[in-house]
This record gives C-alpha cells, sequence and structure tokens, in this order.
C-alpha cells in the first residue's frame, strides 16, 4: 500500500512538471498529435516559438490573456513555465499546452492531446491560433 502511495505521487509530480530541468518540454512521442518548439527544426512536430520585443511580464499576461479568450484554463504557473487545459466540446477530450518564457524575446510552445492517436491538426492550428493573436494583440 506504501508503495503505490509512492507510486501515485511520482506519477503526479512528473505529470505537473512537465518540463525538464534543462527547461525542454518533454518531446513528443511519435503520434502526430503533438507539436512542440523544442524539436528538430526539421521534424513534423515542430511548431515555431513566438519572437517578441518587450519586457517579459507582458509576454506571459498576453499568453495568459489568449488562452482564456480559446477557451483554456491556466491550471499551472510555475513563473516561467504555464500549463493549460483545453477541452474539446463533444467528446470532453483534454489537450495540454506547454508555453516556456525563460528566455527573453522567445516563447516556447508545446500542444499535445492526451488521449487517442490522430488529432486531425487541433494542436497545430491550437499554437497557430495563438501564435496569431499573440502577434495582433497589444
Amino acid at each position: 500500500m506504501k508503495l503505490l502511495k509512492i507510486v501515485s505521487l511520482m506519477a503526479l509530480f512528473s505529470f505537473s512538471s512537465m518540463a525538464d530541468q534543462n527547461f525542454k518540454f518533454v518531446p513528443c512521442d511519435p503520434k502526430p498529435n503533438c507539436q512542440n518548439s523544442f524539436e528538430d527544426k526539421n521534424g513534423p512536430r515542430y511548431f515555431y516559438p513566438i519572437e517578441y520585443v518587450g519586457p517579459k511580464e507582458n509576454a506571459k499576461e498576453k499568453i495568459v490573456r489568449i488562452i482564456s479568450e480559446l477557451a483554456g484554463k491556466v491550471v499551472e504557473d510555475n513563473g516561467d513555465y504555464l500549463r493549460a487545459e483545453f477541452t474539446s466540446a463533444i467528446f470532453k477530450f483534454v489537450d495540454d499546452v506547454e508555453v516556456y518564457l525563460g528566455k527573453p524575446g522567445l516563447i516556447h510552445l508545446k500542444s499535445k492531446s492526451r488521449t487517442g492517436y490522430w488529432d486531425f491538426g487541433v494542436n497545430k492550428r491550437r499554437l497557430g491560433d495563438i501564435t496569431f493573436r499573440f502577434h495582433q494583440s497589444k
């Protein structure tokens, strides 16, 4: 019983800390339901990070606002690292979006479906929408 509690706590900790010690997201697995700006630039899972000018705090406020506008919910905020959840309307599938603002002028992004294999491009479109809205907002 004690081992089960320890394993459960380890699983909870690893889920709530999806970014590793070098401030990179956990790489996408081979399934096509993930996009990540830390992936190989020539690979199919790569998505460009957002470049910005100005204070990091302003960039973070914009990202949080955009996530909310897109019906996402920030569930973890550890300073330079955010994790948000997006739930699909019909089937209630949950996708995780991770944001890392550690390097000045650069916002790294990752969007991944928790379940299933195909996402029909939803995660890539979501990151594209976040990026577009970021550059359009003031």
